[in-house]
Order: C-alpha cells, then sequence, then structure tokens
C-alpha cells in the first residue's frame, strides 16, 4: 500500500481541490456527458454529426443502433448550437460542426487564468449605448439650430456604422 508523506499529503489535497473546482466549472456549463465529448472532439477541427457519432458512440452508417445514436448526436449539437458553442454552415451536404470562438472562450474560461465567457465586449457595450445616446440626443435637439442639428446627425451615422461593424464582430465570434 503506497503511504503519503506530511508533505505529499497536503499536495495530494491541493490537486484534489484542483480537480474538484475544475469539475464544478464545467458542471455549471451545463453540458451532458455526450457534449463534453463532442466539444472534446471539435477542439481538433470540424467533424460531421456522422463522424461524431462514429468516433464517439462507435455507430457507423448501417449498423442497426445507428439511427438512435445519431439523432442523440444531432440532439447535443443542437443544444450546443443553440449555447453558441458550436456551429455548422447554413448550405452544403456534409455540413461540419466546429467550435466558435465563443466557445472556445468558454472553455478556456475554465482555466483560472481565462478571460471571461462573455459574447459582448466592454467596448461592444459602450459603442452601443454611445449609439443610443446619439440618437436620442438627435431627437432632443432637432429643434436647435441647424449645425447641430448637423453635428449631431453626423456623429450619429459615424457611430451606426461603427455599430454595425462591432456588432457583425458579435456575429463572427458566435457563427
Amino acid at each position: 500500500m503506497l503511504k503519503l508523506g506530511a508533505g505529499e499529503a497536503n499536495g495530494s489535497d491541493h490537486l484534489r481541490r484542483r480537480v474538484v473546482s475544475t469539475i464544478d466549472r464545467v458542471r455549471s456549463l451545463g453540458l451532458t456527458i455526450l457534449q463534453v465529448e463532442a466539444v472534446n472532439i471539435l477542439i481538433d477541427g470540424g467533424r460531421t454529426a456522422t463522424e461524431l457519432t462514429d468516433q464517439i458512440l462507435g455507430c457507423e452508417p448501417g449498423d442497426s443502433d445507428f439511427e438512435a445514436g445519431y439523432a442523440r448526436m444531432r440532439r447535443a449539437l443542437k443544444d450546443l448550437e443553440s449555447k453558441g458553442y458550436v456551429s455548422t454552415g447554413l448550405f452544403g451536404r456534409g455540413r461540419p460542426y466546429r467550435l466558435t470562438e465563443h466557445g472556445i472562450r468558454v472553455l478556456t474560461s475554465l482555466v483560472p487564468t481565462g478571460e471571461g465567457s462573455g459574447i459582448l465586449k466592454r467596448i461592444d457595450v459602450s459603442v452601443f449605448v454611445i449609439t443610443v445616446a446619439s440618437g436620442l440626443g438627435l431627437f432632443l435637439v432637432r429643434a436647435a439650430a441647424d449645425w447641430l442639428v448637423f453635428a449631431v446627425f453626423g456623429f450619429f451615422f459615424f457611430m451606426v456604422g461603427f455599430s454595425f461593424s462591432r456588432y457583425c464582430g458579435v456575429l463572427k465570434r458566435v457563427v
């Protein structure tokens, strides 16, 4: 039987706390074992639902239990897709699933030194708030001097364009 010294026992307690902490963070994501396995494989690159079914469940097309396994895999992937962790192309036949940037950020946030898992960055929220505020300002100065209306309109027009570009960046991170 292996006996630990006093120093080794403290080290194993520390390791145990870190492992339990990581498991708790993974549980907080609300992922099933099947979804965790799918994400684990998708880290290496895109795979179709058929390939994931074969790799994870060991069901090849033509097997008697392939349809049930494929349906389970599709449900798991749809749930991951609804959370923004994976995505697939809109068109095409063998559409591979892949991890999104948001999914990668969520996974890296499980490590204590990783950054947060939010989709919106602080600058995105700031730009959107400034755009709304400038639109409200344009509404409030509509009866003021022409030069002020044009200045506020120009700023609002610029902010709408900037907000649109930031919004496209948010969509790119998710899709």
